[in-house]
Formats: structure tokens, sequence, C-alpha cells
């Protein structure tokens, strides 16, 4: 008679628990939400923690909000910048700069695109491209 041994992993298959450890990270970052707050009602707290929370069960590639969202800041107070709920909860801290910091970082970034070699090539290429079309004209 011959025993087989089935092995059923918890993370799909893969074998390397990654599903645990990102249940036990959801766990933990519930538990420290919900003890930081008097409600998830407030302010969208329990949509954006869901939101969170199915990112990191799914091992997503997380959810982005604004810097001065409510659960943004219960996971500042809570959670040192290296913790694995980062690699979940992303930050936009541009929506902290004002409309004009914003106007010259995108004026910066375009003019960095603009003075590229990989833009000069590529506006050779077009005029290339127009010279051919006219004279086939």
């Amino acid at each position: 008679m011959q025993i087989i041994e089935i092995t059923v992993a918890a993370d799909g298959g893969q074998g390397d628990g990654s599903l645990l450890r990102r249940a036990t990270l959801a766990r933990e970052v519930y538990a420290t939400i919900e003890h930081g707050t008097e409600s998830l009602e407030a302010d969208n707290l329990g949509a954006d923690l869901a939101y969170l929370l199915g990112a990191i069960l799914r091992g997503d590639s997380g959810c982005a909000w604004d810097h001065d969202r409510p659960l943004v800041r219960l996971l500042r107070q809570h959670f040192a910048d290296g913790h694995a709920v980062w690699r979940y909860a992303h930050v936009d801290e541009a929506d902290g700069q004002d409309e004009d910091s914003r106007l010259d970082r995108a004026r910066t970034t375009l003019g960095d695109v603009l003075d590229s070699p990989a833009f000069e090539r590529l506006e050779e290429r077009v005029q290339a491209e127009v010279r051919s079309t006219l004279r086939c004209l």
C-alpha cells in the first residue's frame, strides 16, 4: 500500500507562504487602524481601508492616495517608512504642493525631455519622414 501525501499551499500553489504573510499584514493593518480611530465611517476611512486590504490580500501593486487622506495620516502615525504596508499604500506627495510648485516641476520635466538626446533623435526622424512624404507629393 502506497501513501500519497498532498500538500496544499495557502498561497495558491506558490509554496512560499506569501498569502499567509499578506493576510498577517492585512490583519495587522486592520487592527491598527481600527484601534486608531473612533469610526471607519468618517472621511471614507472604511472604503480606503477596504481598498488597501484588498490590494494587500491580492498582492496587487496597491492604492494611491493624496497625502492628506485620513487613512494616510493614520498609517504614517503607526507604521515606519520601511514597513511592508508601504508596498501597497502609495502617497501622492505632489498634492501637498501649491499650483506654482507643480507648474515649475512640470516645466522642468518638460524641459529635460525636450533637451534629451532621445527627443532630438525623435525630432530628426519626424523631420526625415516629413521630407520623405513631401518628396512623394
